[in-house]
C-alpha cells in the first residue's frame, strides 16, 4: 500500500504512516512514563500560597505552664499545617521578614491537674501578623484540657482542642479549610 501524503512539498513530505508512527511513539512514551507521571504530578503540586512562609514560634510562657506540653503543641501544630500544603514553608523560625506570617501563642491561663484523675486547663491567646509589620491581623483565645499523660510525654494529638483551635484560627483569616 502506497502512503497517502497529507501535505507534500519538496522539502517536507508528511505521510499518514509518519503521523501514525509519531502517535504510537507518543503513546508508548506516556505508557513508559506512566509510573513516574503520578510522582511528577505530586511533586509539582504547589502550595496555595507559594510566596508565603508560616512561622509558628515557641509559645510565650509567663505563667510557668509545662514547657514539654507547649513544645509538643508547637510541633503538632507545625506538622498539621505542613499537611495542608498552604504555604511555601511552615517553620518554628524564619530568617527573613518579608513574606512571613507569624502565629504567636501566649499562655494566658494555666491550671494544673489537681490529682491523677482530673485534667488541667491551658488557655492560649493567638495572634497572627505579618513578620515585617508585627501589627496583629487577628486575635483569638483557645482553651483545652491537659491530661496527666500529656504532662508526662509532652505528646499532643492532632485532634486535640488546642491544635484544632489553632487550625480554625488560621482558617478564619485565610478562608481555607
Amino acid at each position: 500500500m502506497k502512503p497517502r501524503h497529507i501535505h507534500q512539498d519538496e522539502k517536507n513530505p508528511i505521510s499518514m504512516y509518519s503521523l501514525h508512527s509519531i502517535a504510537r511513539l507518543t503513546i508508548l512514551t506516556i505508557l513508559i512514563m506512566g509510573g513516574h507521571l503520578q510522582a511528577l504530578i505530586a511533586e509539582a503540586a504547589e502550595p496555595k500560597y507559594p510566596l508565603v512562609t508560616l512561622e509558628i514560634p515557641s509559645i510565650a510562657n509567663t505563667l510557668e505552664a509545662p514547657t514539654s506540653v507547649l513544645t509538643g503543641l508547637q510541633n503538632t501544630i507545625i506538622t498539621e499545617f505542613k499537611k495542608k500544603n498552604l504555604f511555601a514553608a511552615v517553620v518554628p523560625t524564619a530568617d527573613v521578614l518579608d513574606g512571613v506570617l507569624v502565629i504567636q501563642g501566649t499562655v494566658t491561663a494555666w491550671e494544673q491537674p489537681t490529682n491523677a484523675t482530673n485534667d488541667g486547663t491551658l488557655t492560649i491567646q493567638l495572634t497572627i501578623s505579618q513578620k515585617i509589620v508585627t501589627c496583629p491581623l487577628n486575635r483569638a483565645v483557645i482553651t483545652g484540657p491537659v491530661t496527666n499523660a500529656m504532662l508526662k510525654t509532652g505528646l499532643i494529638e492532632p485532634n486535640h482542642l488546642l491544635v484544632q483551635g489553632t487550625l480554625k484560627f488560621l482558617s478564619s483569616v485565610t478562608g481555607d479549610e
